[in-house]
């Protein structure tokens, strides 16, 4: 159990840097004073029995410590973003049937209690003891966009994270040690921030988190090579950003380079790896319903890897975990393509208080729990998968099934630009394919003509747009929607 873990990592090393956030930085011992004393205010306001409690996600110290202090109690925390309209953030305190919330920042809710979660640091105050708890208790629960306009909760269990952090931690998959130093770039509503700092914490390493306000892309390189960072776990769009400036860069000390969140291009992670010689590169896949990631690939610096339209492969399941293709009601043969099951320790069973989308996105065969992705992959003779593209990404033009990620491929490989989505808009009967791409105008002509010999002619765009900077959610990924909405703007105006 992950707070237990952390324990053991206060027991080992109290004098050493647990995490540097907001400015500050505090030990593992001043770490487990501030969770205790959350602690204790969360006992003394009678809500030490919740099954869970909200927390605002804030970059500071106590946001991290009142995360902690949740599951020291046996709770599983759910993150508010204060980013967040307040009728979202209200929503899902109402969903989360939430009756407390921890927060380090000035906050109005209408429908929990909400807890100062600043709290001064003491080291007098009385020892934290392990929790005991079962595997099907909630480790966190994260809301996510639903199709129906309300947050859609996925409910991580103790026993999927449990599983997740042996991988990384115990089964010498990875020889992460206390010695290392994790960089943390994502807003806490992001699951790829629970590996970025709870696995530093299971074995004593440090957190270094990056300022929100600052969560630049130059800001993470920054960190990177100012805070001798050695694991970091990114989005790929860093890269994309980064770019320019990869003949300056160079972070010797980075001893693992992982990208998860968005596909990865082959070309771009060879340049990348230039600028991290002792790093090992891996392209780690795995939706929040699996527990952050549960396949990876490793980039091979000295010969050909292996990837689909230049996306590099997703590789193989992870231990505990089993990945399927599911083609028309029936399990796949190699290179068939269609929906990537995912079944193992790592899966949970169902979405929040949804029965209606669970039943539409678990299915249950042979007393296991199999999780459909929506992400189209294949797998080759030797087993290795590959990502091909969002299921709900394939489009129908003129009784053509298209994959807008191969035009999107050829019109990055032709342009060198990275920062290019390919979009359907108009009405049934009149929809057409428009390219959007962000940075210098280029010749569009030149373009599709170039394009017009990769590509048959139903798979070109009918124009490409240049805007000064693509649309980002939350997350750090390419917002579609809002790419479609300005592509819809631009045609009203013209």
């Amino acid at each position: 159990m992950v707070f237990n873990k952390f324990l053991k990592s206060v027991e080992q090393f109290p004098d050493k840097i647990a995490i540097v956030a907001g400015g500050h930085e505090l030990t593992y011992k001043e770490l487990a004073s501030i969770v205790c004393l959350q602690r204790n205010r969360i006992l003394e306001k009678g809500f030490g029995k919740e099954k869970l409690i909200g927390v605002v996600t804030g970059d500071d110290l106590y946001t991290y410590g009142s995360i902690l202090a949740i599951l020291s109690l046996g709770a599983g925390y759910v993150p508010l973003n204060i980013k967040n309209p307040r009728y979202r953030n209200e929503e899902i305190i109402l969903q989360a049937g939430l009756s407390c919330v921890l927060s380090s920042t000035e906050l109005l809710l209408n429908n929990a209690l909400v807890l100062d979660s600043r709290v001064s640091v003491n080291q007098d105050n009385e020892k934290l003891e392990p929790v005991s708890i079962g595997d099907a208790s909630i480790a966190y629960l994260f809301f996510t966009s639903g199709s129906t306009g309300k947050p859609k909760g996925v409910p991580i269990y103790h026993k999927n994270l449990t599983s997740f952090l042996a991988t990384l931690t115990d089964v010498n998959e990875y020889d992460f040690s206390s010695e290392d130093r994790f960089i943390q770039t994502f807003e806490l509503t992001f699951d790829l921030s629970v590996m970025s700092f709870f696995v530093p914490l299971c074995i004593g390493a440090s957190v270094y988190v990056i300022p929100q306000k600052k969560q630049s892309y130059l800001s993470i390189y920054s960190m990177l090579l100012k805070d001798n960072i050695t694991v970091a776990l990114m989005v790929p769009s860093v890269l994309t950003y980064l770019r320019p400036y990869f003949s300056e860069i160079y972070l010797p000390h980075l001893r693992y380079s992982l990208f998860c969140g968005e596909a990865l291009y082959s070309n771009l992670t060879s340049e990348w790896a230039k600028c991290v010689p002792n790093a090992e590169i891996q392209n780690v896949y795995g939706p929040t319903e699996a527990t952050i990631f549960c396949l990876r690939y490793a980039f091979n610096r000295n010969s050909d890897n292996l990837s689909e339209n230049g996306v590099l492969s997703i590789g193989f399941p992870m231990p505990n975990m089993r990945a399927f293709i599911m083609k028309n009601s029936t399990f796949a043969k190699e290179f068939e393509k269609g929906e990537l099951l995912l079944q193992g320790a790592q899966v949970t069973d169902s979405y929040w208080r949804n029965s209606d989308k669970t039943k539409e996105s678990f299915l249950h065969m042979d007393n296991k729990v199999f999780y459909r992705t929506g992400d189209l992959c294949y797998f080759d003779k030797e087993g290795v998968f590959y990502y091909c593209g969002r299921l709900d990404n394939q489009v129908k033009l003129n009784g053509y099934r298209i994959e807008l990620g191969e035009i999107e491929f050829n019109l990055k490989e032709i342009t060198n630009i990275d920062n290019f989505v390919v979009t359907i808009v108009g009405n049934k009967g009149a929809e057409f394919l428009y390219g959007v791409y962000e940075g210098e105008v280029i010749d569009s002509d030149s373009v599709l003509s170039a394009l017009s010999k990769k590509l048959p002619s139903y798979m070109h765009p009918r124009e490409l747009y240049n805007i000064a900077k693509m649309p980002h959610n939350l997350n750090g990924k390419i917002d579609r929607n809002k790419v479609k909405e300005i592509v819809v703007k631009i045609l009203k105006e013209t």
